[in-house]
């Protein structure tokens, strides 16, 4: 039995050791702003999702005060991203307090997301990261009701 023991923890210790490499990616720091018809959005999330032949993780942050800063440890490879953007709704209370949720909402509807579809389910907003950290800054000017979609550097 303890051999038998012995045998499985040289096998894990030697799955662990093989998956300890210098494999890892270097990310880069991602900042900006997001403006949502000419105002700073409130609060938010916005995620940098990796598209055509950019290899690599997904990044996201906080949107806070109009602004985004996702640090080099949590950030982004080099490539192609599609950015997703998203609101916080302000119900008055945290969306994941179920006594103040039922109490307020019910089996009411949750409102519409203040950041229209276009610009997260529906995203078509782009993104290039580089490697140059003072060129990943990406300043979003969103628009409720028109088509207008823009990321300026």
């Amino acid at each position: 039995m303890c051999y038998r023991f012995c045998q499985w923890a040289v096998f894990v210790g030697s799955l662990c050791l093989i998956g300890c490499g210098r494999g890892e990616i270097e990310r880069f720091p991602i900042a900006g702003a997001v403006q949502l018809d000419g105002r700073p959005l409130k609060a938010g999330r916005i995620v940098f999702t990796p598209i055509e032949s950019t290899k690599g993780p997904a990044a996201s942050g906080g949107v806070i005060d109009g602004f985004f800063e996702i640090p080099k440890m949590a950030g982004a490879v080099p490539g192609e991203y599609r950015v997703e953007i998203e609101g916080q709704l302000d119900l008055g209370f945290p969306i994941d307090d179920d006594v103040a949720f039922s109490q307020n909402w019910g089996a009411k509807p949750l409102p519409p997301n203040p950041v229209p579809k276009k610009y997260n389910r529906e995203s078509e907003l782009k993104a290039t990261v580089t490697t140059d950290p003072v060129s990943n800054r990406f300043d979003f000017d969103l628009r409720s009701n028109a088509d207008t979609r823009t990321a300026n550097k």
